[in-house]
């Protein structure tokens, strides 16, 4: 399984300076998926995530797994869904969740969405 946060750089910040500190900082920040992935043309998330994620695993179907607050994942869902289907054949459920607050999607309503889902294609 791949997901956005794989990409994350842990390793230490030299604070020997301000200018190492900020070089640091700014080397993790555009390290992260929201400044890496998310940033620039879509092409750049469904190249190095959906295609490639799903050819590395070789994947049947895929979940895009997207919170409710989190723009660029729903911005992208549909590029994503339709990149992975025509290119791989791929099947794609785009789940909507909030981790924060289950009263906005509750699992009882993701588990029947994901059973949904698996119950369609398994039916093609």
């Amino acid at each position: 399984m791949k997901d956005l946060m794989m990409s994350r750089e842990y390793g230490l910040v030299d604070l020997s300076d301000i200018d190492s500190i900020c070089k640091g900082l700014a080397i993790k920040t555009i390290g992260l998926p929201m400044a890496h992935q998310f940033r620039g043309p879509a092409k750049y998330f469904i190249d190095e995530f959906a295609i490639k994620g799903c050819q590395d695993y070789k994947a049947d179907v895929a979940l895009l797994i997207a919170g409710m607050a989190c723009r660029n994942p729903w911005a992208m869902g549909k590029l994503v869904k339709d990149a992975l289907w025509d290119e791989l054949k791929i099947r794609t459920l785009i789940l909507e969740i909030d981790i924060g607050d289950p009263r906005i999607v509750s699992s009882e309503e993701m588990r029947g969405k994901v059973g949904d889902f698996f119950s369609i294609i398994s039916k093609t």
